[in-house]
């Protein structure tokens, strides 16, 4: 089976070497509900195995670049650039996870979700999405390699529709690894990690010009050009929930799955412009990073109500995470009281806000709060423990490749008192983890310490600022969260 690649409209083919092309470019008109996305239900197939509607509906969000200090649950008195009422409640409601640990940088840390693997275990870069190695057709790929069962395959075995909306970054090399070769129903995806909030530009074609990166269950998907991504997406979202919900047939026989991959806040600087128009006012020219952060809790407001509306609300596990921390550049982000930011192995960059709500989660846990140590890769586990399903992954062991690395999480969660265990977490090359202690070794870069106020305070963090552990530094991050006493 040959890999995937971009459909070029300029030069009518489809690129399958390294080199990224542009994808086609449709008739410029305005369509707030894409025509590209009409038939996120009805043209679905549907999993082959009938399961009991007891088990949860499962929907996992995950943000793109957030900083911990840019929700309004990390902060003492209101900021504008942490303006999130809508997640706020949710955490109010369900059980926030205060010790949440992710990777630097995109690919990686998505990689450890969907597999339960730390990324040392199955992807430590962030290579483009063409990325591949003809020598080895198994994991020569971008992302996740073709020998680990993802946790869309386990559920969609499990019984469950699966969705996919968003950001991907976990492969397209090869058809097997993408979100329709991963046994996601129906899917409106980017595979790139930034790009075009408007245009879905990344990258070029060379002489070709530039590739927009949008694909609508596998093929080239339609960019009006004037609506903004993350309208788009949660836009897709609400409809796939509605027609989910009144698909009877579906709904009895299937419980959901949903992946919602925002955009936001990730870089380009591309506000809405309802939400420059609000912030503009009051932050001047940080309005595109505080408009970022209020659409990111408005979508999530909207996928609530999304599935409140269909009764599916109390039988539903809401997951919230960030894939990395702020990326705290030129207005980006805010970590603050964390050293660092995306890119560094402080806690800045890899410590993540989390949550899970939903009115699955049993009363007596919610409105809490644990501090046990947890991973991305705890949720692949979990996930399996929900729909009833075993975690091992045969098709790994076939190839040779890690066992899963999670923990199920669901006991930590639930328990009637807060629970925690001695556990270890192998964050990356330089990153290890023991309970409250951290380990780094090497030359840790972005060392600085976001202020509380910034970016609208105007401090100019010192991204060159680099901290020396050749020997080793050792924090204990529970007491000291600024990691300053070695």
């Amino acid at each position: 089976m040959e890999p995937l690649g971009y459909f070029c409209n300029a030069c009518g083919t489809t690129n399958r070497s390294d080199q990224i092309c542009c994808s086609i470019t449709l008739p410029s008109r305005r369509i707030f509900l894409l025509a590209a996305i009409s038939n996120l239900v009805l043209g679905a197939t549907i999993p082959t195995q009938p399961q009991p509607a007891t088990k949860p509906s499962i929907v996992l969000v995950t943000v793109d670049d957030l900083g911990w200090g840019n929700v309004g649950y990390h902060r003492e008195k209101t900021f504008a650039m942490a303006e999130t009422p809508i997640i706020d409640g949710l955490v109010r409601d369900g059980c926030e996870i205060d010790r949440h640990y992710a990777y630097p940088v995109c690919s990686p840390a998505r990689s450890s979700i969907h597999s339960g693997r730390f990324p040392a275990h199955v992807n430590l870069d962030n290579n483009g999405p063409t990325f591949r190695n003809p020598a080895d057709p198994i994991s020569g790929y971008q992302g996740v390699s073709r020998g680990f069962t993802l946790i869309s395959e386990k559920l969609h075995d499990a019984g469950y529709f699966n969705v996919h909306i968003g950001k991907w970054d976990i492969g397209m090399a090869h058809e097997d690894i993408t979100p329709e070769g991963r046994k996601f129903d129906i899917g409106l995806s980017f595979f790139t990690h930034g790009p075009d909030y408007y245009t879905f530009e990344k990258g070029s074609c060379g002489e070709h010009g530039k590739m927009k990166d949008l694909w609508d269950n596998g093929k080239p998907g339609f960019v009006p050009g004037d609506v903004h991504a993350e309208d788009m997406f949660v836009t897709a979202t609400v409809k796939a929930i509605v027609d989910y919900g009144a698909n009877a047939t579906l709904r009895a026989a299937h419980p959901l799955f949903l992946n919602y991959n925002m955009h936001v806040p990730h870089l380009p600087a591309q506000a809405a412009s309802r939400y420059l128009a609000r912030y503009a006012p009051v932050v001047g020219r940080h309005a595109w990073l505080a408009g970022m952060i209020a659409h990111m809790d408005d979508a999530c407001g909207a996928v609530v109500d999304a599935l409140k509306g269909i009764d599916l609300w109390d039988t539903t596990v809401f997951v919230f995470v960030s894939d990395n921390g702020g990326a705290v550049l030129n207005g980006v982000g805010n970590n603050y009281p964390l050293r660092g930011s995306k890119w560094t192995q402080f806690d800045g960059g890899i410590r993540v806000p989390a949550f899970v709500s939903g009115g699955y989660l049993p009363a007596h846990a919610r409105g809490t709060k644990t501090t046990h140590l947890t991973h991305l890769a705890d949720w692949y586990p979990t996930f399996c423990h929900l729909a009833n399903v075993s975690a091992a992954d045969d098709r790994a062991a076939k190839h040779g490749l890690p066992v899963v690395d999670g923990e199920n999480l669901w006991t930590i969660l639930t328990a009637p008192a807060p629970q925690t265990h001695a556990r270890e977490l192998y964050i990356d090359r330089n990153v290890v983890m023991n309970g409250s202690y951290k380990l780094l070794v090497g030359t840790i870069d972005r060392s600085f310490l976001t202020q509380p106020d910034y970016p609208l305070d105007d401090s100019a963090p010192d991204i060159s600022r680099r901290h020396d552990c050749k020997h080793g530094c050792l924090f204990d991050v529970y007491t000291d969260p600024s990691e300053s006493v070695d």
